[in-house]
């Protein structure tokens, strides 16, 4: 009896166990357990496309083979937020700061500009503060140590060569490519496992085909979304890829 009970304490260990891996979140994964995708770049500022305000980014991740998680798609994939993944700039250019700190600095101009509006009256009505607060912000804003009032970075210009942007548009329409290679091999599997008869199985299979990718387009244009900064070349790329 005592081989049995231990088999049986073994057997439901091994099904704890099990059962336990299967509710980890995907989200919650060791870094070593997943790998995620490269992600949409915004050709003007250099930041993911999915750059938020609290400066994260939303990027597709995939579990390594045999670790399995809640959260994925149909497809195996995952969204994951990767905290302080870029430096979130919505309206202020940092170009535009210095060029105001140096020649209208004096007024106040950058200091209103930056959102500290009672600190640009201040050194409006004092000269820059006698040209040593002037100094100052000249020093601060171009060291990127005085930022926008609203708390978000810097919008910065565009730093990529061309040979670089097509890099990143070729990786982008590499990954859109990829999920929709997932998406019809996971249809064709689906259609091929349907019992059709064999006279009509070639007919049968372009109908289930259709249907299922008809299915799953709303997957598809989700991602696609992610893409929405790319440019019109690009985007008729990722057409041409959806239509093969």
């Amino acid at each position: 009896m005592r081989p049995v009970t231990f088999q049986l304490l073994v057997s439901l260990s091994l099904i704890v166990l099990s059962a336990s891996d299967a509710t980890v979140y995907c989200i919650d994964l060791d870094t070593t357990q997943y790998l995620c995708k490269n992600y949409a770049v915004d050709p003007i500022t250099q930041q993911s496309v999915t750059c938020s305000a609290n400066n994260s980014i939303q990027v597709m991740c995939e579990s390594a083979e045999h670790v399995k998680c809640i959260g994925k798609d149909q497809f195996g994939v995952f969204n994951k937020t990767i905290p302080d993944g870029c430096h979130y700039g919505a309206h202020i250019n940092y170009t535009t700061a210095v060029l105001l700190s140096i020649f209208l600095g004096f007024f106040g101009i950058d200091r209103i500009y930056l959102g500290y509006y009672a600190l640009g009256l201040i050194k409006m009505f004092s000269l820059g503060g006698l040209f040593v607060f002037w100094l100052v912000d000249i020093i601060l804003i171009s060291l990127q140590l005085l930022g926008p009032a609203d708390g978000t970075d810097y919008a910065m210009a565009k730093m990529a060569t061309d040979a670089q942007m097509q890099q990143v548009a070729e990786l982008e329409v590499e990954m859109m490519s990829d999920m929709y290679r997932r998406m019809t091999n996971a249809c064709q599997a689906k259609c091929i496992a349907t019992a059709f008869k064999e006279s009509e199985l070639t007919k049968g299979e372009a109908v289930c085909l259709d249907r299922c990718v008809a299915k799953y387009l709303d997957v598809h244009e989700k991602l696609g979304k992610r893409l929405t900064n790319m440019s019109q070349g690009d985007e008729a790329a990722l057409q041409k890829i959806a239509q093969q």
